[in-house]
């Protein structure tokens, strides 16, 4: 492949990643379509972030909630800083990702969600309002997700 054609492929990825970027932060891509394509998400660093911003880190992706500075200051990283920021979920049982135990209703795991638990086997939330409990703390609350 000539020079050219990768300038011509590093472009067209970002220019991808832009548009998933702004249609994720307007809403128009649920939180299992980001979760499919997070490799087009930037990862975190410390820096500036507007509420909507999405980053990856530590193998998840993760939506900022409120407008921040963390230049500076590595504990504002996403999972460290709940105020901050929350993980996305997946219907998607073969994308599950480790369980990440929820803070509130915001990020509690709805109907449907699925999950890597401990035991590596991935589960699926089955309760009718928000799982904020893990599937060893309250197995009733999920189901065994079958894989394609």
């Amino acid at each position: 492949m000539s020079t050219n054609n990768y300038a011509a492929l590093e472009a067209a990825i970002r220019s991808t990643r832009m548009s998933f970027s702004d249609e994720a932060k307007a809403g128009t891509r649920s939180s299992t379509e980001i979760v499919a394509c997070e490799g087009l998400l930037p990862a975190w660093s410390p820096g500036k972030f507007k509420a909507g911003d999405l980053r990856t880190h530590d193998g998840q992706a993760w939506k900022c909630l409120q407008d921040h500075d963390s230049t500076g200051n590595e504990t504002w990283a996403p999972g460290r800083a709940a105020s901050l920021w929350t993980v996305l979920h997946t219907t998607d049982p073969a994308r599950a990702k480790p369980f990440v135990q929820p803070t509130g209703a915001h990020d509690a795991y709805l109907k449907g969600e699925a999950v890597l638990w401990t035991d590596g086997k991935v589960y699926v939330s089955i309760m009718e309002t928000a799982n904020s409990y893990s599937p060893e703390a309250y197995p009733q609350g999920w189901a065994l997700a079958e894989l394609a």
